[in-house]
């Protein structure tokens, strides 16, 4: 009886063993799974709630926007609906003790971001996580901001001021204020290489700028508004292309139009957008083809256009997403400043 009583209590604890193996093997296998997981989740880059929609032109008008969010659960047809996602800069905050209200918008090589905060009257610095580098405070109300001589410096336009501030990039601070002689509620901004470009809402046109070694203007060039098909009465936002031509939003006729440098007027995008179909045009920019971006501030869209004009797609956004009013592309990507929300948004060009 002893024997047997022996041999069974050697089994018995064999078998505990094979068990407490066995619990042993399953910890160890939770535990790098585990350890994966946060690995894959710190992995992930941030991720806004907002989607855009890529609507073709002839599709717009098929999709109401009360019935948005219903068209989105349904898998998109090929070359009609596209998803995509917008990484949101979250991060971007102003201390300030008023809200902020931010209507321009640049971007460096180094996805450095600088913005004007009207409000609280001063230049802000970002870097690509949203976190503030440099806070320069002004005297005069910003309006408009654009980086110069190889990003070293950026220019900016104060409201109902005659001169700009160049700032150094890397802390904001002033090194000098330069006359241009252009004094308006809304004087928009934009440089490409020595040029400089300022519109002017009072007088309705634009003046183009040589920049000297000293930053000094030199006027070289008028483009009168008033030759716009409408004429032009609210001229805001502008954007200048190596190629020597002008393109500038208007908040009254709520179109954007295109010059030469020699004030001869190339084509309106506007003027065919059906009177059901918001249209408030505000920053517009560029891609390395040449390729418009507009902002539609009231239509809560990215009109993307050919070089000569012609509508390219709509891209659609939720309709609760922010109201964006500047752009501009860096390095492939496209960034978009929402004044509602005080922060920026990110998406790459192959997502458009």
């Amino acid at each position: 009886m002893r024997i047997k009583y022996a041999e069974k209590t050697s089994e018995l604890e064999q078998q505990i063993k094979i068990q407490e193996e066995m619990i042993r093997q399953n910890i160890k296998i939770t535990k790098e799974l585990t350890d994966k997981n946060n690995f894959l989740e710190q992995q992930r880059l941030p991720q806004s709630s907002h989607t855009c929609i890529t609507v073709e032109e002839e599709n717009i008008s098929s999709i109401p926007r009360k019935k948005q969010k219903q068209s989105e659960s349904k898998k998109p047809k090929k070359g009609n609906l596209v998803m995509t996602k917008m990484e949101k800069v979250t991060s971007m905050e102003f201390h300030n003790e008023k809200s902020p209200k931010l209507l321009s918008l640049a971007v460096d090589e180094a996805d450095n971001m600088f913005t004007a905060d009207q409000a609280n009257k001063c230049i802000k610095c970002f870097d690509r996580n949203g976190e503030t580098k440099w806070v320069s405070p002004l005297d005069n109300t910003p309006y408009n901001v654009s980086l110069i001589n190889n990003e070293r410096y950026i220019a900016v336009t104060m409201v109902n001021s005659k001169s700009l501030d160049i700032l150094r990039t890397d802390d904001g601070i002033k090194v000098k204020d330069v006359e241009h002689g252009v004094a308006c509620p809304c004087p928009g901004l934009s440089v490409c290489d020595d040029t400089l470009v300022i519109c002017d809402c009072n007088t309705k046109n634009i003046y183009i700028h040589k920049i000297m070694p000293d930053y000094k203007l030199v006027r070289m060039h008028t483009i009168s508004l008033q030759q716009g098909k409408p004429p032009l009465t609210y001229p805001h936002y502008v954007h200048v292309i190596p190629s020597r031509k002008v393109l500038v939003s208007d908040y009254d006729t709520n179109t954007v139009q295109a010059f030469t440098f020699q004030d001869n007027h190339i084509f309106t995008y506007g003027m065919a957008v059906s009177g059901s179909e918001a249209f408030q045009p505000y920053g517009v920019c560029t891609d390395a083809e040449d390729n418009i971006l507009i902002a539609d501030h009231g239509g809560n869209k990215i009109i993307q256009l050919t070089p000569d004009g012609q509508l390219i797609k709509k891209h659609l956004f939720e309709e609760d997403s922010p109201a964006f009013y500047a752009l501009t592309v860096a390095k492939e990507r496209l960034y978009l400043i929402a004044t509602d929300e005080s922060c920026a948004f990110v998406a790459p060009l192959t997502a458009l």
